[in-house]
């Protein structure tokens, strides 16, 4: 294997990580983000973007 090789993996390493923590720290988020859809847009909580 060439470095190419190497830094690509080492690429799809740290994409690989961030996704799984991302998923791990957002895995009890129950609001999907479609207020108009949910039965509780009346109790949000969720903070909006500016």
């Amino acid at each position: 294997m060439s470095l190419i090789d190497w830094i690509l993996l080492a690429c799809l390493a740290v994409l690989l990580f961030f996704a799984a923590r991302h998923a791990y720290l957002h895995r009890n988020d129950e609001c999907s983000g479609d207020c108009s859809a949910c039965p509780y847009h009346t109790q949000c909580t969720r903070r909006k973007k500016k």
